[in-house]
């Protein structure tokens, strides 16, 4: 049966467009866009190992897209159902435009929402939550109430706008993430046993990536943790944080993309330790208050675009971003078995993470590399060596084919379509004889065209059908029509001619219009695609730029420079001498399994109506199928060989050699170990890690490097892992076997990088400081002067660097003050969880939330409180040690370890510098953010207890001593000497003894004095009324002198007390007896004093003296504690 060109006639597909569906078909055959000329071997991923990729802001999904179309590409497809994807960006219409392209579909991609969030910041309509940590100068730096667009809050992105960013994907809209998230997460099948690796890739420069990454990763570990617990203890985080110079496309300058980037990692830098301060994070997602106690990430890569490595390429932003899609993919894939457990190398890397960076930390020099710095980040560097079969094969294929176009670039003739007419049967002013059926004639038409484009090709048919329809249609048509009107005997056979021909000219326009013009363009854009891809090769500038000027590395340089004209014409020599005399023999098959009958309607399927003809178009599959079955000695030779050849300069030359020890055994020939030790070294050049290092610190800290041979190349394994055996610089390489035919790889990991390392942070942190007062909402949090002002988070780098801004200084000295305060205060002791260390915990206030409250207090009135009414009543417990520990026992305060888990306190080989301990906790107090700020609001409150305690302590004293004392006082009260003015004189006996008399009233000057030494008198103390306020004292001056008696030091009140002792003892009796005589006089004066109602102004008796005494002193207990004292005066004095 011959072609039904009917069922290709669809309408609504035009020229242009039936053009780009085989063009985009084709496309999978381009080395560079798609899976090239071979049906490459797809790699699997290993059982219940899942991926979820999520991206934030343009540079974020640039490399998610880079990752999807690779995963595609590369992953087996039933491997492929293991990953998922999550785009997230402000940017409405860059997310549309991807959805359009099929490039994400619609569950893949998050927009965060614009519409009404500028207004959710209006000072006067914000949630209490939201002003907790928005800027308050955003809402009017940002458009306030003006109508229109507001900057950072645009459907088409953030502007590079941090703060409002978060805004966003933290309004009611932009909630619906988390759904997304879970969505995600609970698209796949897991066990008990399934490991998830969760993947977030973003730039953080401009306002996207950089304002929602924080949240995002978080809002992942809520879902994972409230939703997906089991499978969350068997989850690892990764962060992926593009530095300026590794993004692509327009970075804002005008929003300074440096300062956003050191705002950023100063956040990022921060909760990376999260959980090694022992601290939690709350957030507040819409009305839901979430509290977090992990780090941001597991593990934290920064990409850098421009390293040492990099600057060569023509895009090292594109490069860098290569670099994070391939070692990644790289990771995904290659496994490593120990002891039968097979892993992805991503686990084997990063299970002793922690173990693997506090093991080379000692290494570091403590002077550069403070302890406290925090060596929370890694760097990742990539490289691949490709000996292109595929390119190579598409020189071959090129060369036979080249042939085959030239002989089809010809042209047929003057009237070549005159005599394929006749070649039909088919002549001018002639009956068509012979002929049973129209489907008989059409089909002889389809087999003279299938020899006719053997012979001149397919677009050498088109101009021929076209010009014989045009033929038929003018000359033969009208003629057999005439002839059918006016003959008589032979008008059914020319009525019958003219239905043929006009059958003839209908198919070979329907040929033309469908099957062969779809079949021009599939050559065409073949015959293109051969002379690109063998072009890598061959010509100079392109292999530069496929292979030298990125990452991607080829030791095979067809391109007849001087340098390496030897060594390709070895090669080309051996490739093409393969195929030999085979041209002919190839294209002949092409064209009859290409472009045969059922072949030529498959290639015409892009054009039908038909949807199961429409299905089968698949050209680049047919094409790919000839020539891996044509082509096959090449396809499947080993690399070896074709290295062995090129290096040598010698087609003849071959890849083993007698073992000069052994020479039962072969080992690598001399040429394949210096292609080998070549492919060794470019490996670790451009395998480096894609970060722009300080101090030379890559070769001191943590490192993984593995380099994957073709397990089939055992001779160049042997090479290359001898190479990395005799390599002393850095790290050793471990080398594996891949499943891979034709490439090596080289895949770097750098572990425990402290952020101070990083080039782009020495270049941004001077640029923050000079700009982050000018750009409100450059922290997620930036408000007010505590906690959710994230511009006093701690800095990257440290005094240590000598770079140190004005402002991280005066940070620094306040840390150390308050530090110092807590030390004095003795707030500060040693470690109980670190015994025998110098390791210090420091007591800060704790938090609690009230009932009915969302936000959380410090336990202020808890503290003022105990301060009130709960001091311990005993001297033994009134002291600040005991206080702080029953505060803390009833959960006000608590102590904390300065010291951040996985610090390393030590340095090998040599002794720890002075004040090593001291530096590094009040260093550890200022990286703690949220710790000092406790302490700095407790410090008042302890200096608070300190002086209540102080204040009991001595009133308890006074009262001790005042126990103690007074009766002594009263001792000497019954020997109390009356006088006016001054009198010096020494009270003696009747016989002259000198008799001591130790206190005296001065009546005139209404004053108490005492003689300790019962010679030189002193002030004990003044009651006159016009000193003291009042007549208080004055009315009970024995109580105010015992007062100040009580307060006298120790070696005047033991003088007074033996001299009460000598007066006891002494043996004359009248001394005693005049003494019990003032006791009962005195007596009967108090007496009389404590039963007064009237008389003065504060008789004791009276309603109103304790009020009185009260007001008088600012006391309320005064009034009961002098009638106490005159009571125990009543009841003693004269004892």
């Amino acid at each position: 049966m011959p072609i039904n060109t009917e069922q290709y006639k669809n309408q609504g597909l035009s020229d242009a467009a039936r053009k780009a569906r085989v063009e985009a078909n084709l496309k999978r055959l381009d080395y560079a866009e798609g899976n090239g000329l071979l049906n490459c071997e797809k790699k699997t991923l290993l059982d219940k190992e899942i991926y979820l990729f999520i991206s934030s802001g343009g540079t974020g999904h640039r490399a998610l897209r880079s990752i999807k179309e690779t995963i595609e590409k590369t992953i087996e497809h039933g491997s492929r159902s293991s990953v998922r994807y999550l785009v997230v960006d402000c940017d409405a219409g860059e997310l549309n435009m991807l959805r359009q392209q099929n490039v994400f579909g619609e569950s893949e991609i998050m927009i965060v929402p614009s519409d009404g969030t500028h207004d959710t910041i209006n000072p006067t309509r914000m949630r209490d939550d939201k002003k907790d940590w928005v800027d308050p100068n955003l809402f009017n730096e940002t458009g306030g109430d003006a109508p229109g667009g507001h900057e950072g809050f645009n459907p088409d992105g953030a502007g590079a706008w941090r703060q409002p960013g978060r805004i966003r994907l933290t309004s009611p809209g932009g909630m619906a993430v988390i759904q997304k998230i879970s969505g995600k997460i609970g698209e796949f099948t897991t066990q008990h046993d399934t490991k998830l690796k969760v993947f977030f890739l973003c730039s953080v420069a401009g306002g996207t990536g950089s304002g929602t990454i924080i949240d995002l990763a978080y809002m992942t570990r809520y879902v994972l943790e409230h939703d997906y617990n089991t499978l969350y203890s068997n989850t690892r985080i990764f962060g992926y944080i593009f530095s300026p110079t590794a993004c692509e496309g327009n970075v804002h300058a005008k929003r300074n993309p440096w300062a956003n980037n050191n705002a950023a990692m100063k956040e990022i830098a921060y909760l990376m330790r999260l959980a090694d301060r022992g601290e939690t994070l709350e957030m507040m997602y819409d009305t839901q208050s979430v509290t977090f106690n992990k780090n941001i990430f597991d593990v934290c890569m920064i990409v850098d675009g421009d390293t040492t490595a990099f600057r060569a390429f023509e895009k090292p932003a594109k490069t860098a971003r290569d670099v994070v899609v391939q070692s990644i993919l790289g990771c995904m894939t290659a496994t490593v078995t120990n002891r039968g457990n097979t892993t992805t190398l991503i686990d084997s890397v990063f299970s002793n993470n922690r173990q693997d960076v506090s093991a080379v930390i000692p290494r570091l020099p403590v002077q550069e590399y403070p302890r406290y710095a925090g060596y929370s980040f890694n760097a990742t560097g990539f490289a691949s060596v490709k000996v292109p079969v595929e390119l190579l094969t598409s020189v071959v294929v090129h060369n036979i084919f080249k042939k085959l176009w030239d002989a089809w670039n010809k042209e047929p003739g003057k009237d070549a379509h005159i005599r394929f007419l006749k070649d039909c049967g088919i002549e001018s002013e002639r009956l068509i004889a012979n002929i049973q059926s129209t489907n008989e004639l059409l089909e002889k038409v389809e087999q003279k065209s299938r020899d006719f484009i053997r012979k001149h090709g397919i677009m050498a048919m088109i101009n021929v059908a076209g010009d014989a329809a045009k033929l038929l249609e003018n000359e033969y048509i009208p003629y057999a029509n005439n002839r059918a009107r006016s003959a008589w005997f032979t008008r059914e056979s020319w009525t019958n001619t003219t239905h043929l021909l006009t059958a003839v000219k209908d198919h070979l326009i329907g040929l033309n219009n469908t099957v062969w013009e779809t079949s021009r363009i599939v050559l065409k854009t073949f015959q293109g695609l051969l002379e690109k891809e063998s072009g890598i090769l061959t010509d100079v500038r392109t292999f530069k730029n496929t292979f030298n000027n990125t990452l991607y590395f080829c030791p095979i340089n067809l391109t007849q420079s001087i340098e390496t004209k030897e060594h390709a014409d070895a090669l080309m020599t051996f490739i093409t001498g393969i195929y030999a005399g085979k041209g002919d023999e190839i294209t002949k098959a092409f064209i009859d399994e290409i472009l045969f009958t059922d072949k030529l309607a498959k290639l015409a399927g892009v054009t039908s109506t038909d949807a199961g003809i429409s299905a089968q178009f698949d050209p680049a599959c047919m094409i790919r199928d000839f020539i891996e079955k044509k082509f096959e000695t090449i396809i499947n030779e080993n690399i070896e060989v074709f290295l062995v050849k090129f290096f040598s300069g010698n087609p003849q030359a071959v890849t083993t050699q007698p073992d000069p020890n052994n020479q039962a055994n072969e080992i690598a020939s001399d040429d394949l170990k210096r292609a080998a030790k070549e492919i060794y070294n470019t490996l670790t050049t451009k395998g480096a890690a894609m970060a722009t290092l300080a101090g030379g610190i890559e070769s001191k800290v943590s490192s993984h490097r593995f380099i994957t041979v073709p397990e089939n190349c055992q001779y160049l394994f042997d090479e290359i892992e001898r190479c990395a055996t005799n390599d002393t610089r850095g790290t050793a390489i471990a080398v594996h076997k891949s499943k891979s035919s034709d490439e090596l790889l080289m895949i770097t990991m750098l572990q425990g990088l402290p952020a101070l390392a990083f080039q782009s942070i020495v270049k941004s942190e001077p640029l923050y400081e000079s700009n982050w007062n000018t750009c409100p909402g450059i922290h997620i949090e930036q408000c007010g002067n505590g906690i959710h002002n994230w511009v006093n988070l701690p800095n990257l780098l440290y005094d240590v660097t000598g770079q140190l801004g004005e402002r991280e200084e005066s940070n620094l000295k306040a840390a150390k003050d308050d530090y110092d305060a807590a030390v004095a205060l003795g707030m500060v002791m040693d470690s109980p969880n670190y015994p025998g260390q110098q390791i210090k915990s420091v007591c800060k206030l704790n938090e609690t939330r009230d009932t009915g409250k969302t936000t959380k207090r410090l336990q202020r009135k808890e503290f003022d409180e105990y301060i009130e009414s709960k001091l311990p009543a005993n001297l033994q417990e009134l002291n600040l040690e005991f206080c702080l520990n029953e505060l803390k026992n009833k959960g006000v305060i608590s102590y904390v370890n300065l010291r951040q888990s996985g610090d390393v306190l030590s340095v090998d080989g040599v002794t720890l510098p002075d004040n090593f301990y001291y530096d590094y906790a009040w260093h550890t107090l200022r990286q703690m953010f949220h710790l000092w700020h406790a302490v700095k609001e407790t410090i008042p409150y302890v200096e608070k207890l300190k002086d209540a305690i102080d204040e009991k302590r001595n009133a308890l004293e006074k009262e001790e001593r005042m126990k103690k004392r007074i009766a002594t006082f009263t001792y000497a009260l019954r020997a109390v000497k009356w006088s006016s003015g001054d009198d010096p004189t020494p009270e003696t006996d009747e016989n002259g003894v000198l008799v001591p008399a130790y206190i005296r009233f001065d009546t005139a000057q209404e004053r108490w004095l005492i003689k300790p030494d019962n010679r030189n008198e002193e002030l004990l103390a003044d009651v006159k009324p016009f000193l003291t306020g009042s007549t208080l004292q004055k009315e009970c001056k024995e109580y105010f002198a015992f007062i100040k008696f009580a307060e006298l030091d120790d070696e005047k009140f033991k003088q007074i007390q033996d001299a009460v002792s000598q007066r006891a003892t002494n043996p004359n009796p009248a001394v005693w007896n005049k003494d019990k005589e003032q006791g009962r006089t005195l007596k009967a004066s108090y007496e009389e004093l404590v039963q007064r109602t009237k008389g003065g102004k504060y008789p004791m008796a009276s309603v109103d003296f304790l009020a009185n005494a009260a007001a008088a002193v600012n006391d309320p207990e005064i009034g009961q504690k002098i009638r106490d004292f005159y009571d125990y005066l009543i009841e003693n004095v004269d004892q």
